[in-house]
């Protein structure tokens, strides 16, 4: 072995314990340590549901979460955020399109032509509607 690995592979000496070795005279019964009697945990009483002192435990952090109405469809949605304004990706995406049309309209082009070379791929016949 090279010189550099000699140092990870000494073994590392056993710590001195204080009772043991440093305070050699002093260690008589006073020092010992008792072991508990096995009695089960017992609750502080805080947890859910039961009571402390005649009252109910609550959370005590603070709840930071608010409800608002999405600003596309209007449902009722839980905002983490101030700046939150829509319930999901979909109302975001319609709300885009409806503030840019003209991008909105290049998008739907493309979207019917990738739609129409995947169709006539598989072999559909694709039919142009009326709008």
């Amino acid at each position: 072995m090279d010189g550099a690995n000699d140092e990870l592979n000494v073994k590392i000496p056993p710590v001195p314990i204080v009772v043991s070795e440093c305070h050699q005279g002093e260690a008589d019964g006073a020092n010992t340590v008792m072991m508990l009697a096995a009695s089960g945990l017992t609750g502080n009483g805080n947890e859910p549901g039961k009571q402390r002192n005649g009252v109910g435990f609550t959370n005590t952090k603070p709840n930071a979460t608010l409800t608002r109405p999405c600003q596309q469809c209007g449902r009722e949605m839980v905002v983490r955020r101030p700046s939150k304004r829509f319930c999901g990706a979909a109302c975001r995406r319609v709300a885009w399109l409806v503030c840019n049309p003209d991008k909105a309209a290049v998008l739907a082009a493309n979207d019917k032509a990738r739609l129409r070379v995947h169709l006539e791929g598989r072999g559909v016949v694709w039919i142009e509607q009326a709008a």
